[in-house]
């Protein structure tokens, strides 16, 4: 087969970045249990409010699909009804 433009595939090699590696430091420091309380507070109330607002905008996307499906789960149960009550 002969070379041409079309049929030459151009690759580019993978490149491998070095990894680095933080050292751990240990730090021991008496903290009264009120200061964790305080911190943990804090930092909590944001990741609730993050929380909050997440399941709502993943309501808001899939509020579309629900609406387009409602019509086949309602015939889907209607029919469900229908069989059972033709079956009897």
């Amino acid at each position: 087969m002969k070379m041409t433009l079309k049929n030459r595939r151009f690759r580019l090699p993978k490149l491998r970045l070095p990894t680095v590696h933080a050292p751990r430091v240990h730090i021991n420091v008496a903290v009264p249990k009120v200061v964790t309380k305080v911190i943990r507070v804090v930092t909590w109330a944001p990741l609730l409010v993050l929380r909050a607002l997440r399941q709502l905008c993943y309501g808001i996307a899939a509020t579309p699909a629900a609406i387009g499906r409602s019509p086949l789960r309602l015939y889907r149960k209607a029919a469900v009804w229908r069989d059972w009550t033709l079956a009897r």
